[in-house]
């Protein structure tokens, strides 16, 4: 299974909320502008497409020049793997 493509962005009406895909499969997450916490969520789930491809390139452009035990790229494969489910 794969994700929601992005880009995803953050809608909000100076009522109500909600983090939403923009794209041929539509996914969205209700969420209240006036709590904290649920907007830095949405923040960060709006931008996980983006990290993840990011992470990605990083591991494909440096795969030849870096140990593969070195602790960041550990953590960034981590990252993957987990953004990945797998």
């Amino acid at each position: 299974m794969t994700h929601t493509p992005g880009p995803w962005q953050i809608d909000y009406d100076g009522i109500n909320g909600n983090i939403a895909s923009i794209g041929p499969i539509y996914g969205s997450l209700e969420l209240d502008p006036g709590n904290p916490y649920q907007m830095a969520n949405a923040h960060l789930v709006s931008a996980a497409p983006d990290l993840l491809a990011a992470c990605e390139g990083i591991l494909a452009a440096f795969k030849e020049s870096v140990a593969a035990g070195d602790d960041w790229t550990a953590s960034i494969v981590a990252a993957v793997t987990k953004a990945k489910g797998s």
